[in-house]
């Protein structure tokens, strides 16, 4: 079997993803735990044990960059566990490039959020007490559902890597 199918497997699980954060703006553990041992099998069944050791790898990458993020609140603990889940799937490199990659479509889509919410105001105030040092105690926050920044970078990177399934 190719190699390249692997790639189906991200894209399942951030579209599952998306659905339950977009709906809910939450990533049940459940699905998560629903979700891992068929990501097990699947990589398993493709890639074979080095195919499981490589994703343990990214997982525990995912681990490294995710847990600093958690614990100053940029992304939430389902967030984390969708990160850890995916890194499963890929290579280290793979995992890397489509962690960063998602940061400039979670900043334009939080642009396009708080445009649509009519609370830019609040997003430049924000930034001028980040940039004067003020005291943070004040400031609005504004989320997105990270897992759709997360699988427009997946849909980024197998355009940019140029895999194809047919």
């Amino acid at each position: 079997m190719s190699s390249q199918w692997i790639y189906i497997l991200p894209g399942i699980i951030l579209f599952i993803a998306c659905i339950d954060d977009f709906l809910t703006k939450k990533i049940h553990n459940k699905l998560i735990l629903f979700l891992l041992p068929p990501t097990l099998l699947t990589v398993f069944f493709i890639q074979g044990l080095e195919g499981l050791k490589t994703g343990f790898l990214s997982a525990l990458l995912a681990l490294v960059i995710a847990v600093p993020l958690t614990l100053i609140r940029a992304i939430g603990g389902g967030d984390l566990k969708l990160l850890v889940l995916i890194a499963l799937t890929l290579s280290w490199n793979d995992f890397l490039w489509i962690s960063i990659g998602s940061l400039p479509w979670a900043l334009i889509l939080g642009l396009i959020k708080i445009t649509l919410d009519k609370k830019l105001k609040d997003f430049y105030n924000n930034l001028f007490s980040l940039f004067l040092n003020k005291s943070h105690q004040n400031l609005q926050l504004h989320t997105i559902p990270y897992s759709i920044a997360l699988f427009f970078s997946w849909i980024s990177f197998l355009t940019l890597k140029r895999i194809s399934f047919f």
